[in-house]
């Protein structure tokens, strides 16, 4: 992308600080890991990807499940969160959400046993998180089936030209 995508702006709104809202709404309590925002926990390894972000969150909060946002999906909305959320029971390692046959491993729901799984990834120097999820007992949430509010926003961005796609979707 360039630059930091967690400070794209969309609608004058920083990518991130829409992520945050949309979760504070569902669920209340938000942890933003990495960065330099105001409480946010740190890197493992700044710079180290999801995995070690992931990581970082479980050994914050042991013991919980875990709802996990790209800070790169700025229409997320509560409602999707939510429909996340009902998932933190479930008998899976996770839940994630699939749209057009592409697994969406930053939205979703990591169940407590993932935490050992993302443990061991780093321990092994793993990045990739796509192989930690192939390792998981995964439940998949068809995009297909959300709303379309709620399928918009698991769509994320990783290039000028996806946030522009992205951007005229919704106009």
């Amino acid at each position: 992308m360039g630059r930091d995508k967690a400070a794209v702006e969309v609608d004058g709104v920083a990518s991130l600080d829409r992520v945050v809202a949309a979760a504070v709404a569902a669920v209340g309590e938000v942890v933003v890991v990495g960065g330099d925002r105001d409480g946010a926990l740190a890197d493992l390894a700044p710079g180290g990807g999801p995995v070690q972000a992931i990581t970082a969150a479980f050994r914050a909060h042991p013991g919980r499940a875990l709802i996990v946002l790209g800070c790169d999906m700025p229409f997320v909305t509560a409602a999707l969160v939510e429909r996340l959320a009902s998932h933190a029971a479930s008998q899976h390692d996770a839940t994630l959400v699939v749209v057009d046959e592409h697994p969406q491993p930053l939205c979703a729901c990591y169940m407590p046993a993932a935490g050992a799984a993302f443990e061991g990834a780093l321990g092994r120097g793993e990045r990739a998180l796509k192989r930690v999820v192939a390792a998981l007992d995964v439940a998949w949430l068809a995009g297909e089936s959300l709303p379309e509010e709620e399928r918009r926003g698991t769509r994320d961005f990783d290039t000028p030209e996806d946030l522009e796609r992205l951007l005229s979707e919704g106009r």
